[in-house]
């Protein structure tokens, strides 16, 4: 009892902190005026750093004119800036002191380190505030708050290192996101201490925070990236013998994780798994920044016009800001952050559902550009989803790989790879390149039981966060055969 009401009390003084946050996006009236006033205010705060003098910030009066004297870049483009701050120099992108450099993962460019600021952090909680709020007042989970709750942590791939120039790279601990008093009452309803984020071996860590889950019986709300990940975590909870869901936490009231693109069919495996658990589909968070949050009730995800400057460049190669979006926009986010990332392409592609008022909702579609082009097949995620989504597959990891001269099916399933080859000849560029001869027969790989945690295992061997991984359709790396244990049909 005394537990539930120390949770109580710390849960509603976090809210009570957020609740003007919330009440100040929800009465946003005019996306136009906040997004110019956000992009006005980090040109001035950042027009006497040596990017700003570059580009002209101090005479730059509106978003055309920001558009006019700043091109839209990829991480690669930010590299010159980049290595000077690695090198220890402040005032390259912003005039707040870089305080550390996070890693995340890129598609083409290996490990990419974003440097984050104070002003970066404060931009953040602009879209973790309301979402808080917003979820924790829901009607029918207001009780969550007499609860514990779990945020996943991230293990540790190495110790915290710094670069050459003394920066340190990465968190010490996920929560830092947050300010003190918040982390202060976080430690009083978080169900696993922060501390697992220095267990460095993956298979000791599930097993800590597996037992560590088991144990809190007053656990309201679970709040995870991968919902694979959460499946390897309840697999282990039973594997050892500490209970099923139903029986541990009954007091377990909704479930945070991705839904959509390529994770729409592990989330609903993690829905069956937990009947009667409310789940809410994740917005679109990057180590980069906080685009869109989701809103209870709603279809889509609210564009967090309060965190960051947006824009969008649609296929046409037009280029929109958020105020002229229109219900149907597809198109990859652009991002202006206090973090020093000027007209960054994000490279995630999202379409507009809808609007809150007058905020955006959006849908995440999936990575642009993650295309494998072994002869010139150009095979792009979108349309292999579409083809693995056809083969009837069983629940789990699935995904499609490139192995020499063909591809190859990693799936707990057994389809016919004459069917996978008929679905994939679909694709004119991949046909010709299998009439020709240069690629062969796809062939199909079956996985065992534990594959889910063996990827998890890998990526993260190869570098990437936990929080990175996410789960596959195209992987464009081969050799997945040696380190997931299975079969070739």
């Amino acid at each position: 009892m005394m537990g539930g009401l120390v949770c109580f009390l710390a849960n509603s003084a976090m809210l009570g902190m957020y609740r003007k946050a919330h009440r100040d996006f929800r009465y946003i009236r005019d996306v136009e005026k906040v997004q110019q006033e956000k992009l006005l205010g980090i040109l001035a705060r950042n027009a006497g750093t040596d990017f700003g003098r570059a580009h002209g910030f101090a005479k730059i009066r509106d978003m055309e004119g920001y558009r006019e004297r700043v091109p839209l870049r990829d991480y690669g483009d930010f590299e010159p800036w980049l290595a000077r701050i690695r090198a220890g120099e402040q005032n390259v992108l912003t005039a707040e002191k870089v305080l550390l450099l996070e890693p995340t993962s890129g598609s083409t460019s290996g490990t990419k380190l974003i440097p984050y600021t104070q002003g970066l952090r404060e931009e953040f909680q602009q879209g973790l505030k309301p979402w808080i709020y917003d979820l924790y007042t829901a009607p029918g989970l207001e009780g969550m708050r007499w609860g514990k709750s779990y945020w996943s942590v991230t293990p540790a791939a190495t110790g915290r290192r710094r670069t050459q120039g003394g920066v340190p790279i990465g968190f010490e601990e996920d929560r830092a996101y947050f300010g003190r008093l918040e982390q202060w009452l976080l430690g009083l309803v978080l169900a696993a201490p922060g501390s697992l984020g220095r267990e460095e071996d993956m298979d000791a860590f599930l097993g800590r925070t597996a037992r560590t889950l088991a144990g809190s019986g007053n656990l309201t709300f679970l709040s995870v990236w991968n919902p694979t990940y959460l499946e390897l975590l309840l697999d282990r909870v039973e594997a050892e013998g500490l209970g099923s869901p139903q029986t541990l936490w009954k007091r377990l009231a909704a479930v945070s994780c991705w839904a959509d693109a390529q994770a729409a069919g592990p989330a609903r495996s993690l829905k069956e798994r937990l009947p009667g658990v409310a789940f809410q589909p994740k917005g679109l968070l990057a180590t980069e920044g906080f685009v869109s949050f989701p809103v209870w009730g709603e279809r889509g995800a609210a564009l967090s016009v309060r965190s960051h400057f947006f824009e969008f460049e649609l296929e046409d190669g037009s280029v929109l800001p958020a105020h002229r979006l229109e219900r149907g926009c597809r198109g990859s986010v652009v991002l202006t952050t206090s973090g020093g990332l000027y007209r960054y392409r994000l490279k995630d592609e999202v379409e507009v559902t809808g609007f809150l008022g007058r905020i955006p909702l959006l849908r995440f579609l999936g990575r642009k550009g993650r295309v494998s082009d072994l002869f010139g097949e150009k095979l792009a995620e979108g349309f292999v989803g579409e083809v693995l989504g056809r083969l009837d597959l069983p629940q789990g990891l699935a995904f499609l790989a490139p192995e020499g001269d063909r591809y190859v099916l990693y799936s707990g399933g057994s389809p016919d790879p004459e069917v996978l080859d008929m679905a994939l000849r679909e694709n004119f560029h991949y046909d010709y390149c299998r009439r020709l001869g240069q690629l062969k027969a796809p062939a199909v790989y079956r996985l065992e039981r534990d594959a889910a945690r063996e990827y998890l295992e890998a990526c993260v061997a190869r570098g990437q966060r936990l929080g990175d991984v996410k789960p596959p359709l195209l992987q464009l790396e081969g050799g997945w055969h040696k380190v997931l244990k299975g079969g070739f049909l």
